[in-house]
């Protein structure tokens, strides 16, 4: 019978531990009424705040479809830029175009102004040699000038002296 005592024993402990855990959930279900209780009240509180997230939810919503047509017009913006990109890299290689155009002119009228410096040079060296010959003729021309009015006056003289005249 011992054994059997210490079965029963057992059995007493188990079922203490078993009423006390019951007076546990007892509790609990208790407190667990009261939580209900305080959330039942609060569903109209909790009504209102979800009212408030759905219209937070309504308003993202707006703020999404603002965000796709930016993003469609930002799309379109690309587009455009993308259209002055070509457009300025198109104007950037005339410019080049020109700018090489412009420095063969330079160099050539520079070619140009050389030549012509040299040609000045050389007329002014040339008409330096005709101006120093023209004057050497028009000492010439007067030397004869004189001399013709020298013998004019002595044919003059003659023809007087003669009776010619």
């Amino acid at each position: 019978m011992e054994k059997e005592d210490q079965i029963i024993g057992m059995l007493e402990a188990i079922t203490e531990r078993l009423d006390s855990m019951d007076k546990r959930f007892d509790g609990m279900d208790g407190r667990f009424g009261e939580v209900d209780k305080r959330f039942d009240g609060m569903d109209g509180r909790f009504g209102e705040v979800d009212k408030r997230f759905d219209g937070m939810d309504g308003r993202f919503g707006e703020v999404d479809k603002r965000f796709d047509g930016m993003d469609t017009r930002f799309g379109e913006v690309d587009k455009r830029m993308e259209g002055f990109e070509q457009k300025l890299e198109m104007q950037g290689e005339t410019l080049k175009e020109h700018g090489q155009i412009l420095r063969a002119l330079r160099t050539g009228q520079e070619y140009l102004k050389a030549e012509v410096d040299g040609m000045k040079v050389s007329n002014a060296k040339e008409f330096g040699f005709l101006k120093e010959a023209l004057d050497d003729h028009s000492v010439k021309l007067e030397l004869v000038r004189d001399e013709t009015w020298a013998n004019k006056v002595d044919i003059h003289r003659i023809k007087t002296t003669m009776g010619m005249k």
